[in-house]
């Protein structure tokens, strides 16, 4: 029943595998004569291609003689008889056709005029504007219409008077004109056809190729099979005699020597038999060593044994050296200065006698039992909640590594509370992450900053009280320029009172009243008299113009009181202001300080030049800016002082925009004595100055409080002589900006 069993299986798989490989030569035949066929398809469509290219570019050239003669004398019916021949000749020409280089059609040749005849006319193209494009014969497809267009130019030579050729260029080739281009659209139906018969062809090959491979391929199937089951048989009869040998190793008995003898195969089941029974002849062997070994075994497990407890003694070794070694580190925990502590977020583990002073306690089992809560008030000093806080702390810690931060502490005897400085370290212990926590008491340090702090504020306001003292002087400037005017105005009034017409005025009216009783005759007859109406008319004039020069001079004097009052108005304005940040209108601020400087502008003939573009709100420290700008503009005006003496006009321009984003600058340029290179950055140090009667103090505590207030102040120049150019930047909030462009001229 197992040698039926064996032989059906084998021939159950031979016969599968017969068909699997009879099936796949199929696929792969039929592969091989598929990829074949399409190879052959694609060559023939090929050849049938390169025929139609072929034949039009017979077609455009061939006639070439031709055409250039008909072209040459005008010959419109030689150019239309080979058109309209080439035409009828050829199933495979749709069209054909001659143009000029002015686009005239001299022939047409088309389904719907056979003949080429038609008369002379212009027709530009696609077609005609690809052909008289050419410089040479060529060819395309069409896409719109699937024909194949082919062309080439037709050229006739240059001739002198004598008729013979021209080679102006002196390069061997003779000169020659283009005419015209001959045109010619071929279709591809025979071509398919051609390629359609071919397919059918190869097909009908392949099929009967297949036909007879397959019938090839069932007879060798049915012969394989027939194999198969012979060869099972002389197989199965070897392999019940390796199964009784097997039976016989299983018992116990290896003396198969004999039994496995008999198998004489002469194939590889023979070999295997040998094999088997040289195994067992081993086995017999390795059964004698294995006893051998066994004993060897019990041997090498009584030295283990004594291995065992050696190991025992360096295994209480080591622990020794572990326990020296917590030892060690507790002492490290225990005596350290800094405050330690052990813990997780919900409990206290352990803690070293400084955590204990620094919260004012006495017994380390008092401060394990207590919440971690208790060691901290219920708010930071930013306003979180500690809880939280503490909490973002620690999952930082877990993620990126140790944390050092600030913490304010309590004390749990008198809830004092007091800052500390904490690094903060997590790593896992017996499953769990625990934290390992070191404080440091920083009240000292505190103390010293806002001490420090408060220093600061004061170097603050002294620097505000100096800028304000430094505007105020030059309001006082500006006061005396403005006095000196007012003096010339008064000079001037008292000047025409003094020289006034009023006197001699008063002594003619003496004369008249002395003469009252007889006033006609006295200014008929008397001499005096008869002057008298004279002089009050010249005398009306006289005080007219008086009247007229003292009030011009009048209305000076109030326009330069008011000027002294808007300049004192401005600087007590900003010297009530405080140094935070206002809510401002740019150009406003740049106003008021040109008008603490105009006066100083005009005396000196300064024109001020300002470009606006844009009107822009926000909030910025008010003082800090107008400090910066009055400083920067008074600064300019003396730069120039000297422009005069090099008969140069002094202008002083005011620039203001949107730098990035949030960031405006402001640029106050000059025409005046210019910078050195090499000074543009020491200009803002302190006590650097280039001025004769300078402190060095204005322009560093400009840069100042540009970088107070989070921008820059620059310089730059093209060197002396060449002017001067100062940029502020600074960040503006703006509220809303309003679009407007300003260009003032101040004189």
């Amino acid at each position: 029943m197992r040698e039926r069993s064996l032989k059906k299986k084998l021939i159950i798989r031979n016969t599968i595998v017969l068909s699997a490989m009879f099936v796949a030569f199929m696929v792969m035949l039929v592969k091989l004569n598929l990829d074949n066929t399409q190879i052959l398809i694609e060559r023939t469509s090929e050849q049938a291609l390169n025929a139609l290219i072929t034949q039009g570019n017979s077609m455009v050239s061939d006639k070439d003689i031709v055409l250039k003669v008909a072209a040459e004398y005008n010959g419109f019916p030689m150019v239309q008889e080979l058109v309209a021949k080439n035409y009828e000749q050829s199933d495979v020409v749709d069209f054909g056709g001659y143009v000029n280089n002015d686009f005239e059609l001299w022939a047409w040749a088309d389904v719907g005029n056979p003949s080429g005849e038609l008369e002379t006319r212009k027709d530009q193209n696609p077609i005609t504007e690809w052909a008289l494009s050419l410089d040479k014969y060529g060819y395309r497809k069409n896409s719109d219409t699937g024909l194949y267009e082919f062309s080439a130019p037709i050229y006739i030579p240059v001739l002198d008077d004598n008729e013979a050729p021209v080679d102006r260029d002196g390069d061997g080739v003779n000169d020659s004109i283009k005419m015209g281009a001959i045109i010619y659209g071929l279709n591809t139906r025979q071509m398919e056809t051609l390629v359609s018969e071919a397919e059918e062809q190869l097909k009908n090959s392949l099929y009967k190729t297949l036909m007879i491979l397959g019938v090839l391929g069932l007879i060798s199937l049915a012969f394989g099979i027939v194999v198969t089951q012979r060869s099972a048989a002389t197989i199965t009869q070897p392999l019940e005699t390796l199964t009784g040998a097997a039976d016989t190793i299983a018992s116990g008995d290896y003396n198969i020597i004999e039994m496995v003898a008999s198998i004489q195969s002469r194939d590889e089941l023979q070999t295997l038999a040998l094999s088997f029974g040289q195994m067992a002849k081993d086995i017999n062997s390795r059964d004698a060593d294995l006893k051998t070994k066994n004993r060897e075994l019990n041997r090498a497990q009584a030295e283990l044994e004594d291995l065992n407890k050696h190991l025992e003694e360096k295994v209480k070794e080591r622990t020794k050296q572990l326990t020296e070694s917590e030892s060690k580190f507790r002492t490290l925990f225990e005596e350290s200065a800094d405050a330690t502590l052990v813990t997780t977020e919900e409990r206290f583990l352990d803690c070293n006698p400084a955590m204990l002073h620094m919260m004012s306690l006495k017994t380390k089992a008092d401060f394990l039992a207590m919440d971690p809560g208790r060691i901290s008030p219920e708010f930071q000093p930013d306003g979180q909640e500690s809880p939280g806080a503490m909490r973002n702390h620690i999952a930082r810690a877990r993620s990126e590594g140790s944390q050092q931060f600030e913490w304010v502490n309590r004390r749990i005897e008198d809830s004092e509370e007091f800052h500390t400085e904490i690094v903060i370290t997590s790593f896992p212990l017996n499953g769990e992450s625990v934290l390992h926590m070191v404080f440091r008491d920083i009240t000292a340090r505190k103390k010293i900053e806002a001490e420090l702090k408060k220093t600061q504020q004061k170097l603050v306001e002294t620097a505000h009280s100096a800028g304000m003292a430094e505007i105020a002087t030059g309001v006082l400037h500006n006061i005396g320029n403005i006095l000196n005017s007012v003096n010339i105005s008064t000079e001037e009034i008292a000047g025409t009172l003094k020289g006034s017409k009023l006197k001699g005025f008063l002594k003619a009216n003496e004369i008249v009243s002395s003469h009252k009783d007889d006033i006609g005759a006295f200014f008929t007859a008397h001499p005096k008299g008869k002057l008298i109406p004279g002089y009050f008319q010249s005398l009306g004039e006289a005080m007219h113009d008086e009247q007229v020069i003292m009030t011009n001079e009048i209305v000076a004097l109030g326009e330069k009181v008011s000027m002294m009052r808007d300049v004192i108005s401005t600087q007590q304005n900003y010297a009530k202001a405080t140094l935070y940040t206002e809510d401002v209108v740019l150009s406003d601020i740049i106003e008021d300080a040109l008008k603490l400087n105009m006066a100083a502008l005009k005396k000196q003939g300064v024109r001020v030049d300002r470009v606006y573009d844009q009107q822009l709100r926000g909030t910025v420290p008010k003082v800090k800016l107008i400090h910066v700008l009055t400083n920067l503009i008074k600064n300019g005006k003396e730069a120039m002082y000297q422009n005069d003496k090099f008969n140069k006009a002094q202008t002083l321009k005011i620039e203001v925009r949107r730098y990035e984003s949030n960031q405006v600058e402001i640029m106050v340029s000059d025409n005046g004595c210019g910078i050195e290179f090499d000074n543009l950055e020491k200009i803002f140090n302190h006590g650097f100055t280039t001025k004769d009667h300078g402190h060095g103090f204005g322009l560093h505590t400009c840069a100042n409080f540009m970088t107070e207030m989070g921008g820059s102040l620059s310089a730059e120049s093209e060197g002396l002589s060449n002017g001067s150019c100062f940029i502020v930047r600074f960040p503006l909030v703006c509220r809303g900006p309003k679009q407007v462009t300003e260009l003032e001229s101040v004189n």
